[in-house]
This record gives C-alpha cells, sequence and structure tokens, in this order.
C-alpha cells in the first residue's frame, strides 16, 4: 500500500508540474504575440458619459434627414469656460455642425466658439488624423470609429460636419473660450443621424456588443469632469463568470497539492481572478 501510495504521488506531481509548465507557456506566448502585433484594445464595455452634462439628448427621438438644431443655456462659473461635446454611435454615424456659444447676458450675437463651421482645415492630433483646426480631441477609452471631419455636411450654408462613429464609448471635441462669471451664454448645434434607430440612448440596452450596439448619443458639457463609467452588457455577467471560473480551474490544476499532515486527505484549487477577454470591434457597414 506504502508503495502504491507513493507511486501515486509520484505520477500527480509529474502531472502537475507538466500542466503549470503549459499554462505559463501559453500565457507567455499570448503576451508576446500580442506585443508584437501592437493590436489597440479598443471599448467593447458600454461605457457611458462623464457626469455634470448641460444637455444631454438621450431619450429624445434621433433625426435623420434634416438636421435638427439644439439648445441649452448656462451660467458661467470661471473666466475661461471649456465647452466639450461627447460623441457615440454603436451601429452607424452622427453628423453634428455648426456649434455656436453666445452672450444672452450682454445680447452679442458674436459666436464665442472658433472654427464652428470645421471648414478652416484640419489636423492630427489625440490619435485621430482629421480634428478641426481649434478644436481638440479625446478618446480616452480607444472607442472604434472616432470622428472625423467631412464637407459640405453641415446643416448652415457652407459649412462641413464632423462625423462621429464611436462605439461602445464617448470620444468628444473640445475648445475654451473667455467667460464673464454670473453671465448666461446659449449654445447650440445641429445634429443628423444615419442608422435609422428611433431614440438616443446614451448606453446600449439591446445586449449586444460593437457595432451591434445601440448606444446613440451626443453630450454637452461646460467645465466639466468626472470619468467614464463602465455598465457590463445584460446578459454578459454570466459570461465573465465562467471565464473566471475556467481560469482560477486552470491555474488550480497547475498549483493542485495535498493538504497538510495529520488532513483525511482531499485537496485544494487555488488561482487568481481574470479579467475578461476583450475582442476587436467588426467594422460599420
Amino acid at each position: 500500500m506504502l508503495v502504491a501510495s507513493v507511486a501515486a504521488q509520484a505520477i500527480l506531481a509529474a502531472w502537475r508540474s507538466s500542466l503549470r509548465t503549459l499554462f505559463w507557456k501559453l500565457l507567455l506566448a499570448t503576451t508576446l504575440a500580442f506585443c508584437a502585433t501592437g493590436t489597440v484594445v479598443h471599448a467593447q464595455n458600454n461605457l457611458g458619459p462623464p457626469s455634470g452634462a448641460i444637455l444631454d439628448v438621450g431619450g429624445q427621438a434621433i433625426p435623420h434627414g434634416t438636421a435638427q438644431q439644439y439648445t441649452v443655456t448656462f451660467t458661467a462659473t470661471t473666466a475661461n469656460t471649456v465647452i466639450s461635446f461627447y460623441f457615440r454611435d454603436d451601429p452607424a454615424d452622427l453628423l453634428f455642425s455648426d456649434p455656436s456659444v453666445t452672450n444672452t447676458t450682454t445680447g452679442s450675437a458674436t459666436n464665442l466658439l472658433q472654427n464652428s463651421t470645421f471648414a478652416a482645415g484640419t489636423y492630427a492630433g489625440g490619435g485621430d488624423s482629421s480634428v478641426p483646426v481649434d478644436w481638440t480631441y479625446a478618446n480616452p477609452n480607444n472607442a472604434s470609429y472616432g470622428g472625423q471631419v467631412s464637407s459640405g455636411c453641415g446643416a448652415l450654408a457652407g459649412s462641413d460636419c464632423w462625423v462621429d462613429g464611436a462605439t461602445q464609448a464617448y470620444d468628444s471635441l473640445s475648445q475654451t473660450i473667455a467667460t464673464t462669471i454670473g453671465d448666461v451664454y446659449k449654445a447650440i448645434f445641429y445634429l443628423t443621424e444615419d442608422s435609422g434607430q428611433g431614440v438616443f440612448s446614451k448606453l446600449s440596452t439591446d445586449g449586444t456588443a460593437g457595432t451591434g450596439g445601440n448606444g446613440i448619443d451626443v453630450v454637452t458639457y461646460a467645465n466639466t469632469g468626472g470619468t467614464a463609467t463602465s455598465v457590463p452588457e445584460p446578459g454578459s455577467t454570466p459570461l465573465i463568470g465562467s471565464g473566471v471560473a475556467l481560469l482560477v480551474l486552470i491555474r488550480g490544476l497547475g498549483a493542485w497539492r495535498r493538504r497538510g499532515d495529520g488532513d483525511s486527505g482531499g485537496a485544494r484549487f487555488e488561482g487568481p481572478d481574470a479579467e475578461r477577454p476583450v475582442d476587436d470591434i467588426a467594422p460599420h457597414a
């Protein structure tokens, strides 16, 4: 019996060592392959916009064809105000144009935003090759299909537009303007969209990742802060849990060991938590 027990333990030890070696080799190979390709991991986890918006079109009917005008007012709290527009369109593209900010307290009709027609040229910045001059582009969550300037599609005569299809997260355009503390300002922009969806939604609610989602929204800020919020796709929680459990099991098999002396026997599994893998996003149709 003793000889049989020793033999069994030797076989188990060899099997455990082989599994552990295979696990780490696979992990190393995967990591090296990722680094070699330089692949950018795109957002696929249904990120919402920052908090503190002065206007969120979510819940309103989406205009198609003729652009619709949107208006919001705000009171300046600083001598310089950052005006930002955040965009998301999982299934298709938003066409945003002719933004303006004017001082309603003084009654001035002067648009405080520079290059509001997007027709003054573009530059590369923030990871985007077609950012309108005088504007700053940001895409902190690496959303696929970020915006770019397109000619002749503005709502007003002679203007271009910003075409944006940021998927499963938001990108943005922003500009800093001089403001008078306490004065009231009016922001206006024009918007249309080409997916055929009916209602704006800040998050995808159809349980589909990538361009299959239905998140479509434009959010406006004046000196906003905050960070994007992550909301798992409906039905994704069991998938995440299954993936974690599988990786824990694999790692546990590689670290399977007997309990200490005096124990009646048995074994336990040990392993780390795991992050859900992120796949690249399919292109828009």
